[in-house]
């Protein structure tokens, strides 16, 4: 290894942040807090990245500069890309190489699933996104954080769950086995337990989305409530999906759609009802999961083989 080049791929969200460095079959993984600007600020998400790097370097050792590619969640606009770009600038003077790259996170989603000319691919983990290439060009729906997007999201999930508890609690709204898991998590015994919780000012979107998972497990034992919530969760996604497939001009193309997230592992009603709904849109459709972490895909567009 003493005399291969290193290289660093980089993905960050509004839960952790993973680094992958090295090279050939020489790799190791390094991770810490959420990177999404938008959900920790600026300054933490630029110490986020640098400490997922040092955890990396810690069992490697070093030989920087490293050629990078650095994947965000939340490098929405110019702005958003300008502004933490230079907060890296900063804290990674002297870690990657010049010429390292700034994108989007979904960018190195859809790398981690194909490297095809036109493809497509939607993100819902903690949050929600979608991006395609197609002969029409670059289309993009979501992807503008949870107060203006992030539909069928685990955080929407999440957050449609709390309030399903709260109704069925004030009798607003039928009962639902999500109660019982809700009260558990929290570790309180009523849902006015939930108040002192939820408006801590440290209570926020990836708090939320960690209780996605409740509604799949709901869902499964016949719940309901828990079944509409991924139904709706489905309807949105697909929404997202096929809007940048139209976009694109991809709906009468062979092409592979990169499904990314927790989200989309969900046995039951949300995957069905999207494949169906996207399929009708795109005939030709073809469903990937991808086989690679996004980190993996980032460290391939920074030059690793």
């Amino acid at each position: 290894m003493q005399h291969t080049q290193w290289f660093l791929g980089i993905d960050g969200g509004g839960t952790k942040t993973e680094a992958l460095l090295g090279a050939g079959k020489n790799l190791v993984w390094g991770k810490a807090g959420p990177s999404n600007p938008h959900a920790v600020g600026v300054a933490a998400a630029a110490k986020n990245v640098k400490a997922a790097i040092l955890a990396a370097e810690r069992q490697l050792g070093r030989k920087r500069p490293y050629p990078a590619v650095i994947g965000l969640a939340g490098m929405d606009t110019p702005k958003d890309v300008s502004t933490m770009r230079r907060a890296l600038t900063k804290e990674l003077r002297g870690i990657v190489a010049p010429g390292w790259k700034l994108v989007n996170d979904i960018i190195i989603a859809l790398r981690s699933g194909t490297d095809a000319k036109h493809a497509a691919v939607i993100i819902s983990g903690t949050g929600s996104n979608a991006y395609a290439r197609g002969p029409k060009g670059i289309a993009r729906a979501g992807g503008r954080g949870h107060r203006l997007a992030d539909e069928g999201s685990g955080f929407a999930q999440g957050s449609v769950a709390l309030h399903a508890v709260t109704k069925a609690a004030d009798g607003r709204g039928p009962k639902t086995l999500l109660t019982k898991y809700v009260l558990e998590h929290f570790k309180i015994r009523n849902i006015d337990g939930l108040i002192p919780i939820v408006y801590e000012p440290a209570f926020g979107k990836p708090q939320i989305a960690a209780l996605a998972p409740y509604v799949q497990f709901a869902a499964e034992r016949g719940d309901a409530v828990a079944k509409n919530i991924l139904l709706d969760a489905a309807k949105e996604l697909a929404l997202l999906a096929t809007t940048i497939i139209q976009k694109s001009g991809l709906q009468h193309k062979v092409f592979p759609l990169v499904t990314v997230g927790g989200i989309f592992k969900c046995p039951i009603v949300l995957p069905a009802h999207f494949y169906k709904v996207v399929r009708k849109a795109a005939p030709k459709v073809q469903f990937v999961r991808p086989k690679l972490r996004p980190a993996l895909g980032a460290w391939l567009m920074a030059g690793g083989r």
